[in-house]
């Protein structure tokens, strides 16, 4: 099966993606963690132990109180992790995309594979015991939420990169000065 070749993506694609699909992608687990954290009665516990573990060195699950620094600290390694991950994503779901003939489970489960094996990476190195305290359950409603939003907003901008400016037209309507 041969598959419809695109030109590149320009750098203002690329920028442009990689901020909002980090955006967006770091705020998913942010917001799904603080309703975790809010309907367990301790707001901004998840960010306070994943910055103790990491900054600190407290054992995740032991403190019995929100550390705001702590939780300053995290929110900075975790926007800056998700733009990382937004970059890469962007790439990587273009190129899968490209080679599968625009399917959207593959890009996905990719970003699933990346955004959960991260944490659990960061369990085993740097957070030991980080994932039991966030729950794996957790981890992984969190992890599907992330990749399917991160994938549906980089397929969408795909698409309208694609209607705007790939086709040489415009897209309903919409026109390109």
């Amino acid at each position: 099966m041969e598959h419809e070749h695109h030109p590149p993506a320009s750098r203002g694609d690329v920028a442009y993606e990689t901020f909002y699909s980090a955006a967006i992608g770091g705020a998913v687990p942010a917001l799904y963690f603080l309703m975790v954290d809010v309907l367990a009665g301790q707001p901004l516990a998840t960010p306070s132990t994943l910055g103790s573990a990491l900054f600190m060195g407290v054992a995740p699950g032991t403190a019995e109180t929100v550390n705001l620094t702590a939780v300053s600290l995290y929110s900075l390694v975790h926007f800056a992790t998700f733009g990382i991950l937004g970059f890469v994503a962007s790439g990587l779901v273009r190129t899968l995309e490209e080679r599968s003939g625009g399917g959207f489970v593959l890009p996905a489960l990719a970003l699933f594979v990346m955004v959960t094996g991260g944490m659990w990476v960061a369990d085993l190195t740097v957070m030991n015991g980080v994932v039991a305290a966030l729950g794996q359950g957790n981890l992984m409603i969190s992890g599907a939420l992330t990749s399917l939003v991160m994938t549906g907003f980089l397929r969408h901008a795909h698409d309208s990169s694609e209607g705007l400016t790939r086709k040489g037209g415009a897209k309903s309507g919409v026109s390109v000065v």
